[in-house]
């Protein structure tokens, strides 16, 4: 269905990322409190963007994923 070059190298890339932030998180552990502290950082600026919605989402989604990846690694 989704079998195009575009979906895959989008879907490359999206891992790349994934695993990148995890790593960074992992190596640089903090609390949980200041992960939380560093995403409400995070979506104020992504909010504050004018890069359009598609930017902005992407940047949330970011926040997101970069959060989840700090809280795992906090209680690690």
């Amino acid at each position: 269905m989704f079998e195009t070059k575009k979906f895959r190298r989008a879907a490359v890339v999206l891992g790349i990322m994934l695993l990148t932030i995890t790593l960074f998180s992992l190596v640089f552990s903090k609390t949980v409190d200041q992960c939380y502290d560093d995403y409400e950082r995070c979506r104020i600026r992504a909010l504050q963007s004018s890069g359009g919605v598609i930017a902005t989402t992407i940047q949330l989604t970011a926040c997101d994923v970069g959060v989840a990846a700090c809280i795992v690694a906090a209680m690690l």
